[in-house]
């Protein structure tokens, strides 16, 4: 897997670099409702603005999947339960097996009535 991720980063690395140095011009950018504007080189925009939405984009992937995270933790709560429940009848049923076994293994052991 990190063959994998390194094989795919690198050139990414390589052409976000070129793409940076290509673009270091300055442009004027202006939030249109508000009075800010900001100076800044194109690369800096075009790549933060890549950065961002893959941000937004994770955080909307995370939680589309919190459904099926929540439901895996009941079922694993759920499991949970049922193995302790199980351990007990184990136990239970154990203990009741060597008690009833106690009174043959006695009798085994006791010399033949004459």
């Amino acid at each position: 897997m990190k063959l994998i991720r390194r094989l795919i980063g690198l050139p990414l690395a390589v052409v976000a670099i070129v793409f940076a140095v290509a673009n270091r011009d300055m442009v004027t950018v202006e939030l249109w409702p508000f009075p800010w504007t900001a100076t800044l080189p194109l690369y800096l925009l075009s790549l933060g603005t890549l950065a961002v939405g893959i941000v937004i984009g994770a955080l909307f992937a995370w939680a589309s999947g919190s459904h099926k995270r929540a439901q895996t933790r009941r079922e694993k709560k759920g499991q949970e339960r049922k193995i302790r429940t199980l351990e007990r009848e184990n136990q239970t049923l154990k203990t009741e097996t060597e008690r009833l076994a106690a009174p043959v293994e006695e009798q085994k052991s006791l010399p033949p009535a004459a």
